[in-house]
């Protein structure tokens, strides 16, 4: 059963939770810059190209 304190809490208690996860996508969208996919994109052409060379 709810308290009339945890009541009250509850709001503040969301609020942290939504920082957090906010928090995490900040994170993870920069973990991944705009040059990393750059980066990984040009390496996986050098490998599919070296693959169908391998392949020939």
């Amino acid at each position: 059963m709810l308290t009339r304190n945890r009541i009250k809490d509850e709001p503040m208690r969301i609020r942290k939770l939504n920082a957090q996860v906010s928090e995490y996508y900040k994170d993870l969208t920069n973990a991944v810059s705009f040059s990393d996919v750059q980066t990984i994109w040009q390496l996986s052409k050098i490998i599919t190209r070296k693959h169908l060379d391998i392949m020939r």
